[in-house]
């Protein structure tokens, strides 16, 4: 199983680049598009992303897409390979070896950025939302059809293909290799994808990577990784996506050429079926270079350019009038709800309330770091020389924080998201990459500057790069995960407990596959769904990750809730209510046909470092021993005529529920 999976991965990801080259040198012959600026990835993504949205449309069945998927990947990658043997000067690698950043020391760099995700592993903290993105991935084990969920969220291709991938690797058994293979490989991508864009712009290998590990110790919310916490969701799919189109886009300003608009549609496409924000992450990163620019540096564009360039931002701010004019927002009650957070109201004209964002949602996202390098840019663009790069990179960065001042754009917003998750627009802006260009624009400067203080300066016959002081000051910096900094540098590679993301319930899982087959009925039939017999009665903890093998339906879910993912409701949970006795009890377990009652107890207290440091959950929520009650642990116990011990292990035990005659 795991050597199929293994071939699979990396047949899969050859097959990408193959196809994303094919479609390159398509493009290159039939015009004069600079190669540096074209997809490394996006268009393989979106071959097999279009298979997909076609089947999703037809509602075709789950296996032969995943059939199609894998003769795909095998026969792309074979002919890939047997080109690239037999001709290894038109290999797809030869004619961008110079636009990329793929020399030794950048793929040694990149490889040991991959050994440290291996070995640090998925990041699947209970109760993170990692652990539900994890869930969608694996409810396609349920899935006949491609229509089996109404729900956006549980039919993304990023869920699917992600399934596809990990099916044979052993997952659904509570094995781990394959998953960490998957996480550390795409996390490996965006990393890589910061490196070419700085490479991109400063033309300057050893600041490339530095700019990739400041996004391992900026990106992100508080003192969350962006990396981690996002690396199993149609985000971390979609954020791949729009840093390749954001080299497009710079690429349509640096050479005021507006087709390389004409390579947009399809990945705007992608984000959007994956993650909407990722879609908006274009359109702001477009209208906030093209802003800036027009006020900043309105003489430096070609007049030509320049006119379109008006009257693009003209009927940019009429479209975004008509559109708050005929949509409703998502959120009418927006005061209740959001004022003492999120927005407030500045004013009210002719009966419209005009607000604006608070900086408390900003501050988390950005830090004093970013803050201060908002104000450096806002100095930079008023007092500085014209520099297209890095008048680029300055609007890219200032734009989401103007955004959010600006009553009409937070009225469009209003129609497209909830307010709470306003503040990830931030996510498009790579503040934390500013200063890189910035450091390497006045690098003769710095360098005149620091040589002043350069003791027995004729001793001396290597240059002092005071630039690369500053940026490694800024990555110890984001070591700091608490206000004022809110630094994500340890969450990156925070390496989280065995008794913290499930793994240490690979014993139990494996024996609950292999019997509820056997022992268990199905008390949910689908026509969408296989019959898949288990229905698991235990706390979140437990629940969490037995609905993350894809097999089993449970009565809660990570957040404590009676009711579980695509379960019907049992009206009990391990807590027991007071009121209830114990044919209560039993006749409750038995409408719902439950299988096997999982009580976990372990020993030692569990406390999470992200749950203490970041205040999004108590750091003591996984300590399982809270929720179960006293009754309840003596009512299956020591009640042998209804429940069956079948199976113990360490803190772990299951209780079979005997079929009543």
């Amino acid at each position: 199983m795991l050597f199929f999976f293994f071939l699979q991965f990396f047949t899969f990801f050859f097959s990408l680049l193959v196809l994303n080259h094919g479609i390159n040198q398509f493009i290159l012959k039939r015009s004069d598009f600079d190669s540096a600026s074209l997809p490394v990835f996006a268009w393989g993504w979106f071959v097999y992303f279009l298979i997909y949205i076609v089947s999703r449309w037809l509602a075709v069945p789950v296996e032969p897409i995943r059939n199609i998927f894998t003769g795909m990947a095998f026969s792309i990658a074979i002919a890939g390979g047997i080109v690239w043997f037999f001709r290894p000067h038109c290999s797809f690698w030869q004619q961008r070896r110079q636009d990329l950043p793929l020399d030794l020391g950048t793929l040694a760099f990149l490889f040991c950025f991959l050994i440290a995700m291996l070995y640090i592993g998925p990041y699947l903290e209970h109760p993170s939302d990692s652990v539900d993105y994890f869930y969608r991935i694996q409810a396609w084990e349920k899935a006949k059809f491609m229509n089996y969920s109404s729900e956006n969220r549980y039919v993304t291709f990023a869920t699917f293909y992600e399934h596809w991938l990990l099916q044979s690797s052993g997952l659904s058994y509570g094995e781990r290799l394959g998953l960490t293979f998957v996480s550390a490989l795409t996390q490996g991508i965006l990393f890589w994808e910061f490196i070419r864009i700085a490479r991109f712009i400063t033309h300057n290998i050893p600041l490339s990577w530095l700019a990739s590990l400041m996004s391992l110790g900026y990106f992100g919310y508080d003192a969350i990784s962006f990396y981690r916490y996002s690396v199993f969701s149609g985000p971390m799919l979609s954020y791949i996506i729009y840093l390749e189109a954001l080299v497009l886009i710079i690429a349509l300003f640096l050479k005021e050429q507006w087709r390389y608009l004409l390579f947009l549609p399809p990945l705007l496409w992608f984000c959007w079926d994956n993650h909407e924000q990722s879609t908006l992450f274009q359109v702001t990163a477009i209208a906030a270079i093209a802003t800036t620019l027009v006020l900043f540096r309105y003489r430096s564009l070609k007049p030509q350019f320049r006119r379109v360039l008006v009257l693009a931002i003209a009927l940019g701010i009429l479209a975004t009038i008509s559109f708050c004019l005929l949509r409703e927002p998502i959120a009418k009650n927006l005061d209740l709800e959001y004022q003492n957070l999120y927005l407030f109201n500045i004013e009210t004209v002719f009966g419209w309330k005009m607000y604006v964002i608070r900086y408390t949602p900003l501050s988390h996202a950005i830090g004093l770091v970013g803050w201060l390098i908002v104000l450096t840019t806002i100095l930079f663009l008023l007092f500085g020389k014209p520099e297209r790069k890095l008048d680029i990179m300055s609007g890219l960065t200032l734009f989401p924080f103007l955004l959010f001042c600006n009553p009409l754009a937070i009225e469009a917003l209003r129609r497209v998201m909830a307010a709470e998750q306003f503040h990830r627009l931030i996510y498009g802006c790579l503040y934390w990459m500013l200063p890189i260009v910035l450091l390497h624009h006045f690098s003769p400067q710095l360098e005149s500057f620091s040589s002043q203080f350069v003791l027995f300066k004729k001793k001396i016959n290597n240059k002092i790069y005071f630039q690369y002081f500053i940026i490694i000051l800024l990555l110890f910096t984001s070591l700091i995960p608490r206000d004022p900094i809110y630094g994500k540098m340890i969450h990156s590679w925070l390496k989280v407990p065995k008794t913290l993301d499930g793994s240490d319930l690979k014993p139990v899982i494996h024996y609950l596959r292999e019997n509820a087959e056997k022992q268990c009925i199905n008390p949910l039939s689908d026509s969408n769904s296989y019959p898949i017999r288990r229905y698991v009665f235990s706390d979140p903890y437990v629940n969490t990750y037995l609905a993350g093998t894809g097999y089993f339906y449970t009565n809660t879910h990570r957040w404590d809730d009676s009711d579980g993912y695509e379960s019907f409701p049992l009206g009990i949970t391990t807590t027991l209510d007071t009121d209830i006795d114990y044919s209560q009890f039993m006749q409750l377990l038995r409408e719902r046909s439950v299988c096997y009652i999982v009580i976990y107890l372990p020993d030692k207290k569990i406390t999470s470092w992200l749950g203490r440091t970041s205040g999004h959950w108590y750091d003591t929520y996984a300590h399982t021993q809270r929720h179960y009650s006293p009754q309840f642990l003596k009512w299956v116990r020591q009640s042998p005529q209804d429940f069956t011990l079948v199976f113990e292990q360490d803190s772990v035990q299951v209780f079979q529920i005997k079929v009543s005659e």
